[in-house]
């Protein structure tokens, strides 16, 4: 197979060609091991493109089989980083998206060859969001809402879901990521009931303190606290017990906690705990976080608030509602969802 590799400088959006043999470098020893593969000639692997970066010089090396090219040249806004793959980002591949770059594809492909069905599992994540925001805006009678590590907006997010049921329902998203600040900023101006702030889930005071969520958010009246997708990325030394009862602890009574999060069902079905833990190791190696946690060390994160029934659960079992349900298979169980509510 003849693979020939052209570089393109995003330095001030320039496009300067080089010759092939450019040297390759990365942030992880995937990214090494898979330019080894280049070298060698084994670039395809089952997909259908493949990009590095040659981090020093910030360029996007293109590959080509057969003189087509099979990656596009790619341009990042201002402040967005794509050099290194961004959680969020791969997270909007998963569900969808089209706000993410080749480094985070590859991040995502890796992940589908352990769990083809991944995307199936993005598609389950957002529908449970639906589910979960409609159940506490029309059930529940929650107005507001402190949506953490909200990641990239998507075709429905949760200030549209909760305005079906009260335009005037007030959103806070928290993100730090610069993809979603960038876009999230734009998706959100001039909408007086919905903000974005930057903040890290890791200093829960800094978020509860923002001067944004004191003045969107009436403290004295319950709030809907949105932790989805976001505590299995905190690793076990940064205390993501101690962060999620710091956040709830500052909750009035009536207020709800909606989780999702990574499990390891080792318990109950050990044929797939053997999946879930190549799937942590893959996650760690290429991202640097991602845990898959059994179900007692999730359900200590609800603390003592009641869980609403079905309780925790894999995700197309919490308050199916008739929506086309996602094709899941390797991933069912490997992910639970609930919603509690602060007595």
């Amino acid at each position: 197979m003849k693979i020939a590799a052209a570089a393109i400088s995003v330095s001030g959006h320039s496009r300067r060609r080089r010759p092939a043999g450019v040297s390759f470098t990365g942030t992880g020893e995937w990214y090494r091991r898979e330019a080894d593969k280049v070298r060698r000639g084994g670039v395809d692997n089952g997909h259908t493109a493949a990009t590095f970066l040659d981090y020093p010089r910030c360029w996007i090396i293109e590959f080509h089989k057969g003189g087509h090219p099979m990656a596009a040249d790619e341009v990042a806004p201002p402040g967005v980083d794509i050099s290194t793959p961004s959680i969020a980002r791969v997270y909007d591949f998963m569900v969808g998206g089209k706000d993410n770059f080749e480094v985070d594809r590859l991040v995502a492909r890796r992940a589908l060859e352990i769990a083809p069905d991944g995307l199936e599992a993005g598609r389950a994540c957002r529908a449970l969001l639906r589910r979960a925001v409609r159940y506490l805006a029309a059930e529940a009678g929650i107005r507001q809402f402190l949506d953490i590590g909200s990641g990239l907006p998507t075709e429905t997010n949760v200030h549209q879901v909760a305005h079906q049921v009260d335009p005037a329902a007030r959103v806070v998203y928290v993100d730090n990521d610069p993809s979603v600040l960038v876009h999230g900023h734009a998706l959100l101006a001039g909408d007086g009931t919905t903000a974005l702030i930057e903040a890290d889930i890791r200093s829960p005071e800094t978020i509860l303190e923002h001067p944004v969520v004191r003045e969107k958010l009436d403290f004295t009246q319950p709030i809907g606290l949105l932790l989805f997708s976001v505590l299995h990325h905190l690793n076990d030394g940064e205390d993501p017990g101690g962060v999620a009862a710091t956040l709830r602890d500052a909750l009035p009574a009536g207020s709800h906690l909606a989780i999702t999060h990574f499990w390891d069902p080792a318990e109950e079905h050990p044929e797939t705990s053997s999946r879930v833990v190549e799937a942590e190791r893959v996650f760690n190696e290429s991202l640097g976080t991602g845990r898959w946690r059994r179900r007692a060390e999730i359900e200590a994160f609800v603390g003592d608030f009641e869980l609403i029934e079905p309780g925790l659960v894999p995700l197309a079992e919490w308050r199916p509602d008739g929506e086309a349900v996602a094709e899941q298979k390797e991933t069912y169980y490997t992910m639970l969802a609930g919603v509690a509510r602060k007595r």
